[in-house]
């Protein structure tokens, strides 16, 4: 169910025939300067170029509409399926300007067509021949809110959301998105609609797409009609043979189990979400500006005084760093630049003449590593652990590094990025962007990613503290606890896991009591009853949990003995006393890996399928082999928190007393649900949120699920639930 959106979009610029106004925000739309006119020229050169050697290829019927009756006429034959591409001057929904419309429907007609509305010259004039947006906006309309026609798409909803933002349609039968399908049939290849469609439909036809013949940044405004037809009328035609193709197997009907499976995944899950997701980006999070300055102030202080500690620990060898031939040439006067490689190799393996790590090359052999990087600084400072100075200086470049990344990356460029024409921040959450299907964030333009905000290092939480809900609301997140844990005990079915669940008990305190034989007590962090703080407790909870977490991702013995200072054998003894204490577990680890050695994937508790090709391979010490069977138990275990977490947020999203509340999602991380909400019925939206959460994973896993929900004024601000609720 769609959530009515604000957009306050100034479209005056409309009816002008001068469209710079509106191209002006795009660096190559500015063809007032040399530079960009001489390579929106050769572009436009290169088009007609392409026209001239019929080297543009032409699937199908296409026909250019530029008439109302012949418009109509089309829109009339519509029957019950049409694909409609969008084509902008970019890939900025709020910033990018229409350009054209691009449409089949399989009926009588038998043509797929492309309606022109904003295509330029070089000057920013609007050519004339061209549909009036507003004329072709009104004739769509009822067409797309139509709940009997199936819309469909490659990549659905980057257009929905264009759609949505410039003519304020809400598409009402999201039906079939070819991108998302092809992602649920294999995962592991590339989803774009020209490759797949050449592999599915058309083994002769070309894989070139837009950016092999003009570059991603050529504004398609400038593409003559001529070619802009054949490219335009192309892609809708494209992607209906693909969706032809994807039914044969995404079906309900299937004979196949495994098929069935995965249509309910692609139906009730990823179509399902993809409304919720148009409005959740669109809607955006506001920041607080005065914030964001006072913690960029501070970390740039941070990084002075960094690099004066640096720069203070080599005092003593400067002269050695001028006798180096390149760092008296590279160095500001022996003035080490900490962000050049060059000049930190010359450093740390010619001046302190620390001695290389080795690597392995293919066709070179065993090599000097002169890696500075994370893993190698780390290795370093192991070794040379009795040089406090050299261990001090790398702690401080790491230090350093992490601040000037996050400097750059968050704190820097959020505000820079708030969109003038809704005051907050936008991101995409693509729901197909991991193989697991876990969710990933990305912007296509400003590259934000919102899930990679360190959650548990102090800068990364103050990072967060930046966003903000909206005036009148509070901010809510809400957390599935333990979700993975919860989930590996539902798919082994371990008595004694799930009943430390049922009885509210902390998993991780119950499995050490079992394996180290103490009471469950003495394995809390706390104790229950005094709240005294129990150091030997929290160290046995804390091997349970390491050695739970080792097991659903694969890791040996040894790192878990390395995590606490340890031998490898200590490990081993610690990993063999809890699958003889949960053989459970162990059954089920092997159970996933002979499917995935006998089918070649494994499959979340709903169907979605991790395809791991190398399970099948005979040798079972090759690196790939290795790689996929690190894979196998956890993908089933993330696939399916990752389904949840999905699930959850449809039925969040569809939850009618919540709209009539005003509870607005506005971004997902991991396990977390984050969404803003009109103070006045924050008490209820609560309980309303949490009891949908927990009866999608009860229901999925039939397993007692926890919410844990934070109500602030700003992200990680202090908890007001005591105050509020």
């Amino acid at each position: 169910m769609s959530r009515d959106l604000n957009l306050d979009v100034n479209r005056s610029q409309k009816e002008m025939k001068d469209l710079s106004n509106r191209l002006n925000h795009k660096k190559n739309c500015r063809t007032g300067k040399t530079r960009v006119y001489n390579k929106i020229q050769a572009g436009i050169e290169k088009a007609y170029e392409l026209l001239r050697n019929n080297e543009l290829e032409s699937v199908c019927n296409e026909k250019l509409v530029t008439d109302k009756k012949e418009l109509e006429e089309y829109l009339n034959l519509v029957n019950d399926e049409l694909v409609i591409d969008m084509e902008t001057t970019g890939l900025s929904v709020m910033q990018d300007m229409v350009v054209g419309a691009c449409l089949y429907a399989p009926n009588e007609y038998d043509k797929s067509i492309y309606v022109p509305l904003n295509h330029t010259d070089i000057k920013n004039n609007r050519l004339d021949g061209q549909m009036d947006e507003e004329v072709v906006k009104g004739m769509l309309k009822p067409v797309l809110e139509s709940n009997k026609v199936k819309v469909i798409n490659h990549n659905l909803k980057y257009d929905a959301k264009v759609i949505k933002f410039n003519w304020g349609i809400d598409i009402k039968n999201i039906y079939w998105d070819t991108m998302i399908a092809s992602h649920l049939l294999n995962e592991n290849e590339p989803h774009g609609l020209k490759p797949l469609y050449k592999k599915y439909v058309n083994k002769n036809a070309s894989e070139k797409d837009y950016g092999d013949y003009f570059g991603n940044n050529f504004p398609f405004n400038y593409i003559p009609l001529e070619v802009a037809k054949v490219y335009g009328a192309n892609d809708p035609y494209k992607t209906y043979k693909l969706y032809q193709f994807q039914k044969k197997y995404i079906r309900m009907d299937h004979d196949r189990s495994d098929f069935r499976k995965i249509s309910h995944v692609f139906h009730n899950i990823e179509m399902e979400l993809l409304p919720l997701l148009i409005d959740m980006e669109l809607r955006g999070v506001e920041i607080r500006d005065d914030f964001a300055e006072e913690l960029r102030e501070r970390m740039v202080k941070m990084v002075d005084k960094t690099e004066e500690e640096m720069d203070e620990i080599l005092k003593p060898i400067k002269d050695l760093i001028l006798d180096h031939e390149e760092l008296e040439r590279l160095s500001d006067n022996g003035k080490i630049n900490y962000n050049s490689y060059d000049q930190l190799k010359y450093l740390f393996y010619e001046v302190l003449n620390l001695k290389p790590f080795r690597k392995y090359k293919r066709n070179k052999g065993w090599v000097d590593n002169l890696s500075t990087g994370e893993e190698i600084l780390e290795k370093l400072k192991e070794r040379e652990s009795k040089q406090k100075d050299l261990v001090r200086f790398i702690d401080l470049l790491l230090k350093y590094r992490e601040i000037k990344k996050l400097l750059g990356t968050y704190v820097e460029k959020i505000p820079k990025v708030v969109e003038e024409k809704t005051g907050a921040v936008h991101t995409n959450f693509n729901q197909i962007g991991t193989v697991t299907g876990r969710f990933s964030s990305s912007h296509p333009v400003y590259r934000i990613n919102l899930q990679n905000i360190p959650a548990r290092s102090k800068l990364g939480k103050e990072i967060r503290k930046m966003f903000k809900p909206r005036e009148g609301y509070y901010m809510i997140s809400s957390d599935y606890s333990q979700i993975e844990p919860r989930t590996l005990a539902s798919i082994s079915g371990d008595k004694e896991m799930k009943k430390a669940y049922k009885e509210g008990k902390d998993l991780y305190a119950q499995m050490g009591s079992r394996i180290f034989n103490v009471p469950y007590e003495d394995c809390l962090e706390f104790h229950p009853e005094t709240g005294e703080y129990q150091p030997e407790g929290d160290k046995r909870r804390s091997q349970v949990k390491s050695v739970l977490l080792g097991i659903m991702y694969e890791r040996g013995a040894k790192a878990i003995g390395e995590q606490f200072g340890e031998s490898e054998s200590w490990g081993q003894k610690l990993v063999d006393n809890f699958l003889k204490s949960y053989p459970a577990v162990e059954k089920t680890r092997r159970k996933v890996i002979h499917q995935a050695e006998t089918l070649g994937y494994v499959n979340t508790v709903d169907g979605r399928k991790r395809r791991l090709p190398n399970m099948q391979l005979d040798n079972k010490d090759n690196y790939k082999y290795q790689l996929a069977h690190r894979q196998c138990l956890n993908s089933v275990i993330q696939g399916t928190a990752g389904d949840i977490m999905k699930k959850a947020m449809i039925k969040v999203y569809e939850d009618e007393r919540l709209q009539e509340l005003g509870a607005k999602l506005l971004m997902t991380i991991h396990d977390e649900m984050i969404m803003e909400c009109p103070k006045e019925n924050i008490k209820e939206i609560v309980e309303y949120v949490e009891a949908d959460m927990k009866k999608v994973g009860e229901d999925l896993l039939d397993m007692p699920m926890k919410v844990d929900t934070e109500i602030t004024n700003y992200w990680y601000g202090d908890d007001l639930s005591e105050e509020v609720l």
